[in-house]
């Protein structure tokens, strides 16, 4: 939601914000994953080039050990399956216009262990309103 990042209780459909999010952190172009082991959950925040990643040391109650910033313009943080990487749509902002847009798209590869970047895969050729990095497998 705007305020933050929620925990959704299925069963009951109630909410608990596990995570408040200010000052434009949480928008509607924010983008986020969670690890599949569920100690890590990335977001990407485009309007404010960033990329934050904490390590979740509970649930419940909800505690962070740790945040990490990439400062960096992305879009479709996805963790791969061992949680060792994170796959990210990368872009500059074009400064021709007032309202500026996402231009060189790439993929990149971001490794948590060393924080390194790989990559990158040229993605301009595709349409970036029907491209969406949802999943790795």
């Amino acid at each position: 939601k705007r305020d933050g990042i929620y925990r959704v209780n299925p069963a009951d459909r109630s909410e608990t914000r596990v995570l408040e999010l200010k000052n434009g952190d949480a928008s509607a172009s924010m983008r986020f994953d969670v690890s599949r082991d569920g100690k890590r959950i990335v977001w990407t925040t485009p309007n404010k080039n960033t990329v934050r990643i904490i390590e979740v040391a509970s649930w419940a109650p909800f505690a962070v050990s740790k945040t990490d910033t990439i400062d960096t313009s992305a879009f479709w943080p996805v963790f791969s399956p061992k949680g060792e990487y994170i796959a990210l749509e990368v872009f500059d902002w074009s400064d021709e216009t007032e309202d500026k847009i996402a231009i060189n798209q790439h993929l990149m590869m971001y490794s948590l262990r060393d924080r390194t970047w790989a990559g990158p895969l040229d993605l301009t050729p595709f349409d970036q309103n029907m491209m969406f990095i949802t999943d790795w497998r």
